[in-house]
């Protein structure tokens, strides 16, 4: 359903300056559209909403097809490219837009203005949340309607033969209210054609080199020639393909940064990965799978990788324990994952596979359990587990995973309140229906002081206090509750922990 958009122009001296330049310098713009805000900016080109003041006198039919997501008809995106753009890449962009023009996945061109070096491209302007404020929701629902949504409009544009090349969550515009998401920003993206002498054409190279001599440079005058290939993207969505310069690369980059946007999902963490080069971003990938496996995918590439960096192991790290520590999460043996959770990261597993020849298209990704909703528990996912519930953790994870992103930390207070009640109903009916249990004690008073410290993470974070501080406040917090309740040799009382903070 159609939502109104506030028509009033942005009260933001830079914003207006910005605009009023622009309706000045571009021929009749102001009697076509009456420009609002700016809601975006990036290396080639910036974004505002604006008015269409002629968008009755046009053929508005397409608009049908769009019902789910389209805002307010009246208001359109109006994208302004930076006249330092290549011609042709404008041209590119415009006729991929042109081709994946009947989809409700991809942002719908409307027209094309062009004065002088002026170009701008009207678009269909998309309602939508920021990514910011539901990556640490914890709501598994939410995450998997979101990459449907993702990998809908990846399948879309691999069908048509175009890679998008720069899938991030700012690209990708997911509305939380209809659950509806569009892709957008087609200035890197390309047609896709076989092809590339790449080594991966052919199986990558064999792994016959025992200890490679180590070398302290090259040659100032080496007579080989450098490795060239499509680098496009932004860093830390970039697959190893593009790490490795492959110029052999195929839709499967856009997968691989699509299970980037999934792990910061289930990492809660945003962004993830954050190197400045290349060689940043494959020691960051190799940190997390391994030396064996980095150094396969660099010889398919006919690339050698070695290090001698303490933290890259050998096997990596596998996704269940390595989520579980980007959480604070500490799981005993007992403790199980609940089967969302271990459906998305077996989804994640595959997404995230340094090998582009066994990652899955985004067709065969929509096919996954976690996505088609064949993971799900019979059980409604609202249901409280008792505190001596293998899957206790998990609603530990889910519970807090929904605290606040920046700024809303107090609107979080109802919900722990609500959880707190939950907490001595069940308490309740667990101690009317058997004897007291010492280990259902102190598991539950190790889960409810993990609660607390995911609090308190929460405050420090908002106070803007660096990782090493918070870590240390978060210790000593950690080992004062646990003398202080484990003395007294009962379940810790959750009204207690929270008035502490």
């Amino acid at each position: 359903m159609a939502t109104m958009v506030d028509h009033n122009r942005s009260q933001d001296p830079e914003v207006v300056k910005e605009i009023t330049t622009l309706e000045e310098t571009f021929f009749n713009l102001p009697e076509k559209f009456f420009l609002l805000d700016k809601i975006g900016e990036g290396t080639f080109s910036c974004v505002y909403t604006a008015v269409d003041l002629l968008r009755d006198h046009f053929d508005n039919r397409w608009e049908s097809k769009m019902t789910e997501t389209l805002s307010d008809p009246s208001v359109v995106a109006v994208k302004r490219i930076h006249v330092t753009s290549a011609p042709l890449r404008i041209a590119n962009e415009l006729e991929i837009l042109a081709t994946l023009s009947d989809s409700a996945h991809v942002a719908r061109v409307i027209t094309a203005l062009r004065d002088g070096d002026q170009v701008l491209v009207v678009m269909q302007y998309v309602k939508h949340t920021d990514f910011r404020c539901i990556y640490r929701s914890g709501d598994m629902d939410l995450v998997r309607d979101y990459m449907v949504e993702l990998l809908k409009g990846l399948q879309y544009c691999h069908d048509n033969g175009v890679i998008h090349r720069d899938i991030k969550p700012t690209n990708f515009l997911f509305n939380t209210e209809t659950n509806r998401g569009v892709l957008v920003d087609f200035g890197l993206a390309e047609f896709w054609t076989a092809g590339g002498t790449c080594p991966c054409t052919s199986g990558g190279w064999e792994a016959t080199y025992v200890n490679p001599q180590v070398q302290a440079g090259y040659r100032k005058d080496d007579p080989r020639p450098g490795r060239r290939a499509n680098r496009a993207g932004t860093r830390g969505f970039r697959a190893p393909e593009v790490l490795f310069k492959c110029n052999a690369q195929t839709t499967k980059i856009d997968i691989w940064a699509a299970g980037v946007i999934l792990l910061m999902f289930l990492s809660k963490r945003f962004p993830f990965f954050n190197s400045l080069d290349d060689s940043e971003a494959i020691v960051e990938v190799a940190t997390i799978f391994g030396r064996v496996k980095m150094q396969k995918c660099a010889l398919l590439h006919g690339c050698v990788f070695e290090t001698t960096i303490p933290t890259i192991r050998e096997s990596g790290h596998a996704f269940p324990q390595f989520l579980d520590w980007c959480n604070h999460i500490r799981r005993t043996p007992e403790e199980m994952m609940g089967s969302d959770e271990t459906a998305a990261i077996d989804l994640l597993s595959k997404l995230l596979d340094p090998d582009f020849r066994t990652r899955p298209s985004a067709r065969d990704a929509l096919r996954h359990d976690f996505l088609t909703g064949r993971s799900r528990p019979l059980t409604t996912k609202t249901a409280l587990p008792a505190p001596h519930s293998p899957s206790t953790t998990g609603y530990i994870q889910s519970n807090q995973a929904a605290k606040r992103t920046e700024g809303v930390y107090e609107r979080k207070q109802t919900e722990r309140a609500a959880a707190a009640e939950a907490d001595k109903l069940i308490a309740s009916a667990i101690k009317s229906e058997r004897p007291h249990d010492p280990s259902i004690s102190a598991h539950e008073q190790a889960r409810k002081i993990e609660s607390a410290l995911f609090d308190l993470r929460d405050k420090l974070e908002d106070e803007g206090l660096d990782e090493a501080s918070i870590e240390r406040q978060i210790a000593a917090e950690r080992q004062r509750l646990t003398t202080k309740y484990t003395s007294l040799n009962r379940p810790v009382p959750t009204n207690q922990l929270e008035v502490d903070y």
